[in-house]
């Protein structure tokens, strides 16, 4: 299989494991498997997987969908692969017919029944119009959505096209889509899902005032009231971009409220005041608590399904959490190409993070960071607080050291670009609760990083509570969700700042909180795990005598067990027994290091002594 062909680089050579993973997704795919994880660790290059495969069933006469959750992202595909063609939202281009305006407000969203002369005709299939004179060219948005709906292999961003599939449904069925950053699909489709209701646009929209239920139930009557209002406002309205708007608001309305009446068990809301420059405003989310029953609006426009993650914990739950079939799926998991030696992890614990000890840990966190920091004074990095409060505390205690930069939620862009942009020696540290995805810091950019803070999620929310809760039901807690979510995040912090085989970088963690996270339980990624100084991952084992177990039970027969793989089926590392666990149906394997650390300890096994 010719596949270096597709190489769109001068060397046309693939990175190590790259072409076996290409083979044995475009295998599966011919012998009819439905859904492919790809599980690759940084560095491996999965957008080249994603291209290869996508060129390959372009050669049959099949065409593709690229998805992503970042537009960094996307933009990154747009400068690699030049056939690859993207559609963006109105608010990118300008209109023709009315210059000073995006294409979000020109005459086609103003004028009623404007018949836009360089725009598209929307039937079964979209065309676009002959270009009248004067017009030479035909409107650019709808030109450059029209030239991704018929190009054979086209990039487009999760939001967008969930938003798109939703109300609009002008992208065609394909053969393949292959979605990357496949750990961000579950919160990308939980968001395109969500309604939010505020105090102040009710009364703005509808003269009406928003009074807070007390269940879910209740609020369905409610939800429908304020749909008629914005469908009569639309219905009284000329101006085109409002009407849109109050029809979107109405729809949007009816289908949440449908969900209520439908499934209300898995729908929770959460009431807020959120207070600012002295005014309250009240703020009413609803979401669902699992996505299951709705992720068909994103896979249902491919009929195979490539996801590529360097996060995909635990495969069956995460195929299962997806909606998608778990029987037959097939499951890819290839080994990082970055030296360990480059990517190391210290932990140098300054105590807890959590709320209730985070002020007493603050000033040793504040003197780590400035001891860290001065080791590296000629070298840029990251600090990943993970909350907006821990980056507000951080900020008052740095401001006045010009090398740390703090960004808010609304220049958060522009502040991680003149970051990146700054020179590598000039030792800037970006300080940061929201840079762990949808960005990277390779090489000069960023060789050392903090993670500041356990990333355990939001209690205060309902949504959380009701997914713990639902893994206590079903006796998971082990492996639950809220485990993955931590997981998935510092396996998420850990990939930002080494990116290629020879790139190098530190990492250092400071919340002791973190640790719970190497446990018995661990969720973290391979990647991650054996890069942790001290932790012995990939250091082999030997049995002593199994006579010096005293355990009892279902403990001793699973002791007993890992002793049989470590000898007679030399699955005789940390790493390799877990490997084999992973495998199993559900949470099987997270007992491994317990097992491990009790064999260890009673003695019945060794490190061997290189």
């Amino acid at each position: 299989m010719n596949l270096e062909k597709y190489i769109p680089f001068e060397e046309k050579k693939f990175r190590p494991h790259q072409k076996e993973a290409i083979e044995q997704t475009i295998g599966a795919i011919e012998c009819g498997v439905e859904t492919i994880l790809v599980n690759a660790p940084v560095g491996f290059g999965k957008s080249i997987l994603g291209y290869c495969v996508a060129k390959y069933f372009e050669e049959l006469g099949d065409m593709s969908y690229i998805y992503t959750k970042t537009t960094f992202l996307q933009d990154q595909y747009l400068r690699d692969f030049k056939d690859i063609k993207t559609a963006m939202g109105r608010s990118n281009f300008d209109c023709l017919m009315a210059p000073t305006e995006t294409c979000s407000f020109g005459k086609c969203k103003t004028i009623s029944n404007f018949s836009c002369p360089v725009g598209a005709m929307i039937d079964e299939e979209i065309t676009l119009k002959e270009p009248e004179h004067p017009f030479e060219e035909n409107c650019p948005y709808w030109q450059q959505k029209y030239d991704a709906i018929v190009n054979p292999i086209s990039i487009l961003n999760y939001p967008y096209m969930i938003v798109d599939n939703m109300y609009l449904n002008h992208f065609p069925k394909r053969k393949i889509g292959i979605f990357d950053e496949g750990h961000g699909l579950e919160s990308s489709l939980m968001s395109a899902f969500e309604l939010t209701l505020t105090d102040y646009q009710i009364m703005y929209d509808l003269d009406q005032e928003l009074e807070v239920k007390e269940t879910v139930g209740e609020w369905i009557d409610e939800l429908l009231k304020f749909a008629i209002l914005y469908g009569k406002k639309a219905k009284e309205t000329l101006e085109v971009h409002e009407k849109e708007r109050y029809e979107t608001r109405q729809e949007a309305l009816e289908q949440c409220a449908s969900f209520l009446q439908e499934d209300s068990s898995n729908w929770v809301f959460n009431a807020t005041v959120k207070r600012s420059r002295g005014n309250e405003t009240t703020v009413v989310t609803f979401k669902p608590v699992e996505i299951q029953e709705y992720t068909d609006v994103l896979f249902g426009k491919a009929e195979h399904k490539v996801i590529m993650s360097g996060s995909i914990l635990k495969p069956d739950i995460f195929i299962d959490e997806l909606g998608l079939d778990t029987d037959g799926f097939e499951y890819i998991e290839i080994p990082s190409i970055v030296p360990v030696s480059q990517r190391p992890i210290i932990r140098d614990y300054v105590g807890s993070m959590s709320r209730r000890n985070i002020d007493s840990t603050l000033p040793s966190l504040v003197a780590k960071i400035k001891e860290i920091a001065d080791n590296h004074l000629c070298e840029k990095g990251i600090i990943h607080t993970f909350t907006y409060g821990i980056n507000y505390k951080l900020y008052e205690q740095l401001k006045n050291d010009d090398r740390f930069m703090f960004h808010t939620q609304e220049n958060r862009v522009a502040v991680t670009n003149e970051f990146k942009e700054t020179d590598d020696d000039e030792g800037f540290i970006l300080v940061s609760p929201y840079s762990y995805e949808g960005v990277d810091f390779p090489y000069g950019e960023a060789r050392w990083q903090i993670i500041c803070k356990n990333p355990y999620p939001y209690l205060g929310d309902a949504q959380v509570k009701a997914r713990m809760h639902m893994d206590k039901i079903n006796f998971c807690t082990d492996w639950g969700w809220c485990n993955r979510q931590i997981a998935l995040v510092l396996s998420q912090m850990y990939g930002r700042t080494n990116r290629a085989v020879d790139d190098y970088s530190v990492t250092y963690i400071l919340d002791s909180d973190i640790e719970r996270a190497f446990g018995p339980a661990s969720l973290v990624t391979d990647y991650f795990l054996e890069a942790l100084e001290g932790y012995n991952y990939t250091t082999k084992l030997r049995v002593v005598d199994r006579n010096r177990i005293r355990s009892r039970g279902n403990n001793r027969e699973n002791q007993l067990v890992i002793m049989d793989n470590i000898e007679k089926d030399e699955l005789d590392t940390l790493e390799k027994l877990r490997q084999g666990y992973k495998r199993l149906p559900g949470g099987s394997y997270v007992e491994v290091k317990k097992a491990i650390d009790y064999l260890l300890k009673c003695g019945a096994i060794e490190y061997v002594k290189e």
